[in-house]
């Protein structure tokens, strides 16, 4: 072969080692090229995912934080609400204790302006607590009672109603009783023969609360007074309780629809061996329509304290004591007792000396 020739065929094989050698660098490059693509791939789509994943997270804990949010604003809107109710309780019974204080300073009164003005402010007082705690059996019972000094029967009427209601599954039997007496008071005192009739019906409750104390109806005579002129009324209560209701056309005068008018009494004798007599006595008394409370025992020299006790100086000024005083000397006649016993009493006051006396009571001591 000639030299030229082996030359070239020299040539020719360095270049296709050459171009082999680049051949295959060039694939190595390029497969690592696809490596790192493919890595670069796969970190992109694991970021993608990550980033979803937070995302997600995010939203996650953003709706989380809405609802806290939502809760803390639901809990202030409650502490909100619980405060105005504690507030408006508290506001409420200011307003009664006020009320309550100013009608029965009123109801005590002898000043007949007094009486106007202390009923009015009343009235008031206990008409906005009611507003702030309307389903208050206590100031509702306050109320009606306000409602009836100032002459508005027919509203009292329906107070107390709404008192029944309240407490038609939870008021205990005296307490529902009282109430229905009560009510019944106002509804006659309206001149509403239903007032009383709702008394005697009562759901057929009434017959079975008054074996408890038949004297809430029997013995309640303003309300017979305030029955006398309502024929049905009285038939429904007497058919109810026994009561001798005054017949229609009975006398109404002030002095009868006084709450002052004295009715009630308590007996007081100094040594135990005039008990005998003083029960004549409260038998007679009883007979002329009072309702004797009791006979105390008060250990003292004979005759040295007797006297007629009162608790409001009206029931002196408007004659009520000097009626008493007749009647306990009518009942020791009657008793067939002898002169000691019917001898004038001293009359004593014990007005503005206790607290919440009763207003159509007295005492005799012996």
């Amino acid at each position: 072969m000639a030299p030229s020739n082996t030359r070239t065929a020299r040539s020719s094989a360095r270049r296709e080692g050459a171009l082999r050698a680049f051949t295959s660098s060039a694939w190595r490059l390029l497969t690592l090229q696809l490596i790192v693509a493919a890595i670069a791939l796969g970190a992109v789509g694991w970021s993608a995912l990550k980033l979803g994943d937070v995302t997600r997270a995010t939203a996650a804990k953003q709706k989380e934080l809405e609802e806290i949010g939502g809760l803390l604003e639901t809990s202030k809107a409650e502490l909100s609400a619980a405060q105005e109710r504690v507030t408006a309780q508290s506001q409420a019974y200011e307003l009664f204790f006020s009320g309550n204080t100013r009608l029965a300073s009123a109801l005590a009164s002898t000043n007949a302006q007094d009486v106007e003005i202390g009923v009015s402010g009343a009235l008031a007082d206990l008409s906005r607590a009611a507003e702030r705690l309307p389903d208050d059996p206590t100031i509702l019972r306050a109320l009606a009672r306000a409602q009836s000094a100032n002459g508005a029967h027919g509203e009292a009427f329906a107070t107390l109603s709404r008192v029944i209601d309240i407490e038609r599954a939870t008021a205990d039997e005296a307490d529902r009783a009282a109430d229905l007496v009560a009510r019944a008071l106002y509804g006659c005192r309206a001149g509403e023969a239903s007032g009383a009739l709702a008394i005697a019906a009562a759901e057929g409750e009434l017959a079975q609360i008054l074996k408890l104390d038949r004297s809430l109806v029997a013995d309640n005579q303003p309300l017979q007074r305030a029955c006398a002129n309502l024929p049905d009324a009285a038939a429904a209560l007497r058919a109810t309780t026994g009561a001798t209701v005054a017949a229609s056309g009975a006398t109404t005068d002030a002095s009868e629809a006084s709450p002052y008018v004295i009715t009630e009494l308590f007996l007081h004798i100094s040594q135990e061996e005039d008990r005998p007599k003083a029960e004549k006595v409260k038998t007679e008394l009883a007979a002329l329509g009072y309702r004797v409370l009791g006979i105390e025992l008060i250990a003292s020299a004979p005759r040295k304290n007797r006297s007629i006790r009162y608790f409001h100086d009206i029931q002196k000024e408007a004659g009520f004591v000097s009626k008493l005083q007749t009647d306990c000397t009518s009942a020791a006649a009657s008793a067939g007792l002898g002169d000691a016993w019917q001898e004038p009493y001293r009359e004593v006051s014990l007005a503005g000396r206790y607290e919440r006396l009763p207003l159509n009571r007295a005492e005799i001591w012996f």
